[in-house]
């Protein structure tokens, strides 16, 4: 490289910095951001300065994953260098950050059922019939307006700022490195 092309050559590598931290970064940071909050789904706990995991829960299955829905609700905005997540699911704030207090509960109609046995039509070896529980609405009862305490543990999932996770400011630092890295190779 000639000493007059230089000027060119640095204007050149800064056009391209400039380009990935304002369109290449926030997908890149994005999508650390995903894998980290689905991780963390995976590891059943918090992965901050050091792992926390999760209070147990009474049933069997995965902490707060019954239905995935929670798991799915993310979503991300990316503009001019920068990226924005949040969840769609109304419960995930309550998760995340905790809560404890109290909760107004409307008045509401609860179902009552009854549970019997009925056969299937279908026969086993010794000839004895197989029957199915069906549950059949008998009535209903009137709950009436009240107040629920409620403790819901803080299981985090997501980071609140950039500061919460030494694991993902690493792994986007890292990443980060490297493309940087690559692009002055290839300048």
């Amino acid at each position: 490289m000639q000493a007059e092309q230089f000027p060119a050559h640095i204007r050149a590598l800064a056009k391209d910095i400039e380009h990935y931290a304002l369109v290449e970064w926030p997908g890149m940071a994005g999508k650390k951001i995903l894998r980290f909050i689905d991780g963390n789904f995976r590891a059943q706990g918090w992965q901050g300065t050091t792992f926390q995991p999760w209070k147990e829960i009474s049933r069997k299955g995965t902490i707060l994953v019954k239905t995935g829905k929670l798991r799915r609700s993310f979503r991300q905005e990316i503009s001019n260098g920068a990226v924005r997540t949040w969840s769609t699911g109304p419960y995930a704030k309550v998760h995340n950050e905790g809560f404890k207090g109290e909760v107004n509960i409307r008045a509401y109609k609860r179902s009552l059922y009854v549970a019997s046995k009925i056969g299937t039509g279908r026969f086993t070896k010794t000839g004895k019939e197989r029957t199915k529980t069906v549950h059949t609405k008998t009535g209903e009862s009137m709950v009436k307006a009240h107040i629920r305490n409620v403790n819901m543990p803080k299981r985090q999932f997501m980071p609140m700022s950039y500061q919460d996770s030494i694991i993902l400011w690493n792994a986007i630092k890292r990443q980060t490195i490297k493309d940087l890295q690559r692009l002055a190779a290839a300048a």
